[in-house]
């Protein structure tokens, strides 16, 4: 993603670390070396789902979630959460990472293809990576089209 794309799957066999690879990516991209890297310096807005979310109609709630990681950093009276949303959308400042492909239902697989497609729709330049075993890559095949870059732990 630092050297071009912005779509990226990881697949690798369980216990091969994807998980733990999220997590750290998550605390990268919110420091200053991954906004260097990500983009320019600049803020950027990374979140974390994996399929045993706390938004069960995700990705329907995706805003929401996005409302809540930047809350606390909100004053109302000066910028609104949904103010900071709007913006790093618009600008292609959003990082979403979601792990555990392979532990998703058929119906989950369906919420992702959804998101994907209100993300196209929307015009939302967002980064997105995906972990999961390669068996629910391959299955999934359709859903990851010539703009996903492919890499293992």
């Amino acid at each position: 993603m630092e050297l071009g794309g912005t779509r990226l799957c990881m697949a690798d066999a369980p216990g091969a670390g994807k998980t733990i690879f999220t997590r750290r990516l998550l605390a990268w991209a919110s420091c200053q070396a991954g906004r260097d890297a990500l983009a320019g310096g600049k803020p950027l807005l990374a979140v974390r789902w994996e399929e045993r979310s706390t938004y069960d109609d995700w990705p329907t709630r995706f805003r929401l979630g996005l409302e809540d990681a930047v809350d606390r950093f909100c004053n109302p009276d000066r910028v609104t959460k949904e103010a900071v949303v709007d913006w790093a959308l618009e600008q292609g400042r959003v990082l979403v990472i979601l792990d555990a492909l392979d532990q998703a239902s058929p119906e989950r697989i369906e919420v992702f293809r959804q998101f994907l497609a209100l993300a196209e729709h929307n015009g939302w330049n967002l980064r997105i990576v995906v972990t999961g075993r390669p068996f629910a890559v391959n299955e999934n095949a359709r859903l990851l089209d010539e703009r996903w870059r492919f890499g293992g732990i």
